[in-house]
């Protein structure tokens, strides 16, 4: 037994170290892969100047090809433990010699398929993206959706079939022979001795390879997982494509597309419709159905007066929208209970609307809603997670003010790869989409962060330096990131202590911790944006004087 134990671990170390060889070329492969999309598709005028951001996406490429890997390797890891486990036991020792006889068998039709799967994804992927401009996305179904027939016989017109097929041929044979000399041939190489390792120290080992093993599938030891939120690394959309992989993007695709349960006529059908779009705006303006326009939408238009003054002085317009910052709060401000702190005498100076609701109850739908300037469509996915992920609104905000002379920028105190909120607005027509990495480049560095992105304070110093140095008109969507659970606040920050009213307190439905923390997050946020009002009326009040005192 002692002697078919050591040949296990033999076993064990050698398809062990075969697989990690395995891991080690495709990761090559995938390298390699991301250079021929770069030399492919990449525009070399504008990459001249980012090449520290195409390093960074190689490098984070490296990574989204890992997860990929240790995706496919848990099976066998699992195998190798359980195996493990089973050489305590006298009895399994026919069933171990068994398995270690024919495991070969698996590993190598296993990842002859995995692997292929994988190349073939990329390389219809490759395609994809000469179409779309995007990594694989939802409209990915649309060739079984649409006319697939017709689809087909593009392709065939368009791309090489025949000779992709003969090379998705080719790669397979050669990766069946790779394969097969990797995990049957060569030298066996034992790391230690393995008489003198104690046999629960190779279980705990080999349990160890397959708990490190999930980690590496997740990507990241942080908060989250790594994924697409993280590609945001670069100004270049391009470069932000770079970094990620077809098997990612054709796996998020599919989460997307199983989330998708509406139609583009859901609406009319669920509230008795149909097909007759027409009689439903009839409905909606109380008017004949014959006087309904071709073009329904032209009953939505409104224009408002002319604006001489604006026209005149063409003064920045920024729209901030604040994670969580709800008015459902304001009722409870007074004592010792004082959310608001300086922000309340804003509130009293300033124009306070409050006869609106937000498009929807998640930060993703109502940002989006805000950069097409239309509310979310009932029993519709998030836009930026549906088929108009890269449909260009002409109700865009954006647009509208770029027409007018404005530079349009968005800009987000995290990682604008958040749920590819940076490829949406850049569809609607935005100039530029700045996140964290930007901000802490144009501040100098920051000194603190949360697990979100950066704190309110720094996105209100890069909004204020921003409009300070603009020689043209801007419009600033800005998106902050604090007010979120985990609800962390900056170091150098001391929150006031805030009483909560007992009437407020029984109708909690969080521990007591969790909602000081909240709330003192809350209020946070309320100084900061207070803090950045105050110095925007400072400098509009000097510049008003310098006018006049200078004629």
């Amino acid at each position: 037994m002692e002697t078919s134990r050591a040949q296990w671990l033999n076993q064990s170390w050698l398809y062990l170290k075969r697989i990690l060889i395995v891991n080690a070329v495709f990761i090559v492969i995938g390298s390699l892969w991301r250079g021929a999309f770069l030399l492919y598709y990449g525009n070399s005028k504008e990459l001249a100047q980012l090449h520290g951001d195409v390093f960074k996406a190689f490098v984070l490429g490296a990574r989204f090809d890992s997860t990929v890997l240790f995706y496919i390797n848990a099976i066998p890891f699992l195998i190798l433990f359980l195996l493990s486990l089973l050489a305590f036991w006298k009895g399994f020792e026919p069933l171990l010699k068994k398995v270690f006889s024919r495991f070969v068998h698996f590993l190598i039709p296993y990842y002859t398929f995995m692997l292929l799967l994988v190349t073939f994804i990329s390389a219809v992927d490759f395609g994809f993206y000469s179409f779309y401009q995007d990594r694989i996305n939802v409209l990915i179904f649309g060739f079984f959706t649409d006319d697939t027939t017709a689809l087909i016989k593009t392709m065939w017109r368009n791309y090489p079939i025949v000779w992709i097929f003969l090379g998705l041929g080719a790669f397979t044979y050669c990766l069946w022979k790779g394969l097969k000399i990797n995990f049957t041939q060569g030298k066996e190489w034992i790391p230690l001795n393995v008489r003198k390792v104690s046999y629960p120290l190779f279980v705990l080992f080999f349990f160890a390879v397959f708990l490190f093993n999930g980690i590496g599938a997740r990507g990241s030891l942080g908060l989250f997982p790594l994924s697409e939120m993280d590609t945001g690394i670069s100004k270049s959309i391009f470069v932000n494509h770079l970094c990620f992989n077809g098997t990612r993007a054709f796996s998020r695709a599919i989460e997307l597309k199983s989330l998708q349960t509406s139609k583009w006529d859901s609406n009319l059908r669920h509230y008795g419709y149909g097909d007759n779009a027409a009689q439903a705006f009839a409905d909606y303006y109380q008017i004949p159905v014959e006087q309904v326009p071709a073009d329904p939408l032209e009953l939505m238009k409104h224009k408002t007066p002319k604006n001489e003054w604006a026209e005149k002085t063409r003064p920045h317009v920024v729209i901030l929208t604040m994670e969580s910052l709800g008015a459902y709060w304001f009722k409870y401000n007074e004592g010792d209970f004082d959310l608001l702190g300086d922000f309340k005498k804003h509130l009293n100076e300033d124009t306070y609307l409050t006869h609106f609701l937000s498009s929807t109850n998640a930060t993703i739908g109502s940002l989006s809603c805000l950069m097409i300037g239309s509310p979310q469509r009932p029993i519709s996915e998030f836009l930026t997670e549906s088929d108009y992920l890269q449909v260009p609104f002409r109700s865009s905000p954006a647009r509208v003010f770029k027409q007018a002379g404005y530079k349009a920028r968005f800009l987000y105190g995290g990682n604008p790869g958040w749920r590819e909120v940076n490829k949406f607005a850049f569809m609607q027509d935005f100039d530029a989409v700045e996140g964290e990495s930007e901000i802490a480049e144009g501040l100098g560095g920051l000194k603190d962060k949360h697990d979100w992105g950066i704190y309110d304070e720094d996105v209100f110093d890069y909004v204020f330096k921003t409009l300070s140095e603009a020689k043209d008109p801007q419009f600033l969507l800005t998106m902050t990131t604090t007010n979120h659970p985990p609800y962390q606040l900056p170091l150098n920050y001391k929150s006031p202590e805030l009483k909560i009213p007992e009437e407020l307190k029984s109708r909690l439905i969080v521990d007591a911790t969790l909602a000081r923390q909240r709330f003192a997050t809350y209020r946070y946020s309320t100084d900061k944006l207070a803090a950045f009002m105050e110095r925007l009326k400072k400098i509009s009040t000097e510049r008003q004087s310098d006018c006049c005192s200078y004629g």
